[in-house]
């Protein structure tokens, strides 16, 4: 590079740091100008927080293997059924009551887990399971809420189930407190 282009371009450098610097102080001290027209804000509708049910049900398939088989459910007024068929603590049916506390938080459950935009079932790589492993249980959970009933069958088998409806599986069991007639789960 020749010393006059040298020159050049050290002064345009320099000029340019210098328009910079003013643009910028002049930016953080101006004072916002006020629109003619007033300004929208716009809020995203919030999610519900509950979800009333009618009724859920959770029934648990046998696998190869001894996987607990059962069905529970609980319906809006906290009445609870059990029926234990296989590999369980209690066989055969029973009658219990969740107070309002537990029926709240099913319905916290099933809002949080927003059950109703998961897919019918994840049995098959077209249902979007990726690899698919044999021998496992299932767990199909049914939600009756007023105007609308939606069954999800998961299969344990099924490696890229959601995450949020194991999630409720699991919180549904712990709730209805089902491990007092499966037992411990091993």
């Amino acid at each position: 590079m020749k010393l006059d282009q040298l020159a050049n371009y050290q002064k345009l450098i320099k000029y340019g740091v210098a328009i910079a610097s003013i643009m910028l102080v002049t930016a953080c001290n101006s004072q916002p100008q006020q629109s003619a027209l007033p300004l929208k804000t716009s809020t995203l509708p919030s999610l519900p927080t509950k979800i009333p049910f009618k009724s859920i049900t959770l029934e648990r398939t046998e696998c190869y293997g001894h996987c607990p088989v059962y069905t529970v459910t609980v319906l809006a007024n906290g009445k609870v059924s059990y029926d234990g068929r296989k590999y369980v603590k209690v066989t055969g049916k029973v009658q219990s009551t969740l107070n309002k506390a537990k029926i709240q938080l099913l319905e916290e459950a099933i809002a949080e887990a927003n059950f109703f935009n998961f897919k019918d079932k994840y049995r098959t790589i077209e249902d979007g399971c990726g690899m698919v492993a044999t021998d496992g249980a299932s767990t199909e959970t049914i939600i009756v809420i007023e105007g609308k009933k939606k069954s999800v069958d998961n299969y344990t088998g099924c490696e890229k189930v959601p995450i949020e409806l194991t999630q409720l599986e699991n919180k549904i069991d712990k709730i209805v407190n089902t491990v007092q007639w499966i037992g411990k789960k091993s």
